[in-house]
């Protein structure tokens, strides 16, 4: 007998996103699926979007208008283009965010 894992749904969805910073791409034609249960880490070097990715994902920024690009976030039973009811679920730490933490002492 073989038993098949399902695949987790997607929560969030990007296809073809990308992000124009001024005259400067910070994305350009990204896709990328957030799993249910999974875990990701994201590592590049200053400048390389990993910032404007995750700001993205969470819906704190939209991405530049190709007419390709669509975000998809899929929690519970909904499905929405928009991050409108779902940004209380994404939590962003920023190196600013963490580094006040730091300093006050305090812990999560």
């Amino acid at each position: 007998m073989v038993v098949k894992k399902q695949a987790s749904r997607a929560v969030i969805s990007l296809s073809n996103c990308s992000v124009k910073l001024g005259n400067q791409w910070a994305l350009n034609d990204v896709s990328f699926q957030l799993r249910a249960g999974q875990r990701w880490v994201l590592l590049g070097e200053n400048g390389a979007g990993k910032s404007v990715l995750l700001k993205l994902l969470r819906g704190d920024m939209w991405p530049t208008p190709t007419g390709r690009e669509q975000r998809q976030y899929g929690f519970e039973k909904s499905i929405s283009s928009q991050p409108l009811g779902f940004k209380h679920r994404i939590a962003l730490l920023t190196p600013e965010r963490q580094d006040k933490y730091v300093r006050h002492n305090w812990t999560v």
